[in-house]
């Protein structure tokens, strides 16, 4: 039986402060047996033009170099995450970013240890473990909001069991029994889950190790709730620090989503759609990269027998 407490409302703040939101995009450009990995994060605000973060990285096609090169798109991301002082949306999940990067470090050690030369990711990493990641996991400004929806927590959960006869999506449950302008009551976000949780021994301080834990389990750390800020719209998904709801800052987010989500046309808020948009633009750079490494790779751009 779901009660009142777990089902909230609130007053609409009037003229929100605007969020903005951060996306990054991501293409490979493979010509012989080089690779060039080309990253550009973005970070949409509508106080400030776009601020543009490429990346780019290009080394010999190996598997050492391809599966460390995926993961530049997230660095990048984290990267302006961490600096920004205005709310923002972060497209994914905390638990995604601390997946990702705990298997870049993962596949960045093994490769150290089979004798890769993964030098080029170097930089990446320190910068990773020393302090973009935790600044930006604690940063009070961010809040993490995921496009999909494949969680099921709270669908396997006996309150919830009567809305589905098969389990769905917790984006999908919710978006079923929230009205509009109402939310879920935040919860820990390490209590949502069933699956395990870790951090990759290698690479970081035990003290920032420790930090990132307590940001995840701690109950005054990472929280996580749905909100629906229209009937003809689906509900969000939304990961903050405990201290924004605590401050009630969450209501001007809250209400700021619903401003940018007044539009049937699209889903997610009007900042998350052109960050993502902006972002994509780094597809149309692909075709300059087999120029630009034909110079320094000639022996392998046209493979011939003599």
């Amino acid at each position: 039986m779901i009660t009142s407490s777990d089902i909230r409302t609130f007053d609409l703040v009037e003229n929100p402060y605007p969020v903005g939101a951060v996306d990054g995009a991501n293409v490979e450009v493979v010509t012989g047996q080089v690779m060039t990995h080309v990253t550009l994060a973005v970070h949409y605000s509508h106080n400030q033009e776009a601020l543009p973060h490429p990346y780019r990285v290009t080394g010999y096609d190996n598997e050492a170099f391809s599966q460390l090169a995926r993961y530049i798109r997230m660095f990048s991301e984290l990267e302006l995450l961490a600096k920004t002082e205005e709310p923002v949306i972060a497209d994914g999940s905390w638990w995604s970013f601390l997946m990702d990067t705990n298997k870049f470090l993962t596949t960045y050690y093994n490769a150290i240890e089979n004798g890769d030369d993964v030098s080029v990711f170097t930089p990446l990493h320190d910068a990773l473990t020393q302090s973009v990641f935790l600044q930006a996991i604690s940063n009070p400004n961010i809040i993490a909001m995921s496009k999909r929806g494949t969680s099921s927590y709270w669908c396997n959960l006996n309150t919830y069991k009567e809305y589905f006869s098969q389990p769905v999506s917790d984006l999908a449950l919710f978006t079923k029994i929230l009205q509009e302008g109402e939310y879920t009551r935040p919860v820990g976000l390490k209590a949502t889950t069933d699956s395990s949780f870790g951090i990759e021994k290698r690479g970081w301080s035990e003290d920032t190790r420790n930090k990132i834990n307590k940001r995840y389990t701690d109950r005054n750390g990472l929280h996580v709730f749905f909100y629906r800020p229209w009937n003809f719209k689906r509900a969000y998904r939304i990961e903050c620090g405990y201290e924004v709801i605590q401050n009630g800052y969450i209501f001007e987010i809250m209400s700021s989503i619903r401003q940018q989500t007044q539009y049937p046309g699209i889903v997610e808020p009007y900042a998350q759609l052109m960050a993502d948009r902006l972002a994509k633009q780094v597809s149309a750079l692909s075709r300059l990269y087999g120029e630009i490494n034909m110079s320094d790779y000639q022996s392998i751009m046209y493979l011939t027998r003599t």
